[in-house]
């Protein structure tokens, strides 16, 4: 099921019902909102063996079951590795793509595809410049700046954004979550439905999503020394840094947005500076082996 997005997901039907699928996508968007899901559900789509166009996916028949399995013969999905995503799976994919399709599309997703390496995104060039046959490739991306503009130029992007706090909240509620605890749930997710499903399928998750932004504002309020410690504290423990990143960054614009609508415009411009140092530090970390420990003093030094 997808929560939200119903413009990206009628837009997608559309191209498919017009016969003007382009051979390659790009999904961009913050972290979390459901661009995988909804990518998921459109290659579904494609090859969907439903005959009635209005009820695929249908979810049910050979392609469907065999794409939610992971085990979709024309399928393929690249992720990134220890250093990103590398030539060699990008030359792998090009291959695969090539063959003759068992169902009718050839379809793949390069998740967090930002990450690829230069010589990655040189060789992807050369399957966006000749697709073969009925393809479909979907790039997904929090940071669609860092791909190559020359890949940009070659696929149709498709931005995707918060959803309504109301849309989660029924969801959550038809999953037979108490009230009290789905409203939480909508809160701490700042309109992503991916992350509320995360904090519903592993409690443990929203509890430490707590607990990373009080350590934030405790750290916040600190003194040097402290602020040092953290930093020290935070990279011995091996933390994906990014996670706590977003938590500290979608804690800020939440607290932004709340008080801008209350009118009260104090320190804005201060969380709004705060928020810009972190969001520079995660994309310097995200690029290149820089030290973490470094990066994370030199932010607890600006803010």
């Amino acid at each position: 099921m997808i929560i939200g997005h119903e413009k990206q997901w009628d837009f997608l039907k559309r191209q498919l019902q017009n016969s003007r699928v382009p051979h390659a996508f790009l999904f961009s968007g913050e972290g979390k909102l459901g661009k995988r899901k909804v990518a998921f559900e459109f290659l579904k789509l494609l090859n969907c063996q439903n005959s009635d166009f209005s009820e695929k996916p249908c979810q049910v028949c050979q392609s469907c079951r065999a794409l939610e399995k992971g085990a979709h013969p024309d399928f393929f999905l690249i992720k990134p590795e220890k250093t990103g995503i590398g030539i060699s799976q990008i030359r792998q994919l090009a291959e695969s793509l090539s063959l003759k399709s068992y169902f009718q599309w050839k379809t793949a997703v390069i998740d967090q595809a930002c990450l690829m390496t230069a010589q990655a995104q040189n060789c992807l060039l050369k399957t966006l410049e000749e697709p073969s046959g009925k393809t479909c490739l979907i790039l997904i991306s929090e940071h669609p700046s860092l791909l190559f503009q020359t890949i940009l130029s070659r696929v149709q992007e498709i931005k995707f954004f918060p959803v309504k706090k109301e849309k989660i909240l029924d969801y959550l509620i038809n999953q037979g979550i108490k009230k009290s605890e789905a409203q939480e749930i909508v809160e701490l997710s700042s309109g992503r439905p991916g992350q509320a499903i995360e904090f519903l399928s592993n409690p443990e998750k929203l509890n430490e999503y707590k607990s990373r932004i009080k350590e934030f504002l405790l750290v916040f309020k600190g003194n040097l020394a402290q602020r040092f410690h953290y930093a020290k504290v935070l990279t011995a423990e091996n933390e994906n840094l990014k996670e706590v990143f977003d938590i500290w960054l979608n804690h800020l614009r939440q607290s932004m947005i709340s008080k801008i609508k209350k009118k009260d415009f104090d320190d804005v411009l201060k969380m709004k500076k705060i928020l810009e140092e972190i969001a520079e530090i995660q994309s310097l970390i995200s690029q290149s082996n820089i030290n973490k420990r470094l990066a994370l003093e030199t932010l607890f030094l600006r803010i």
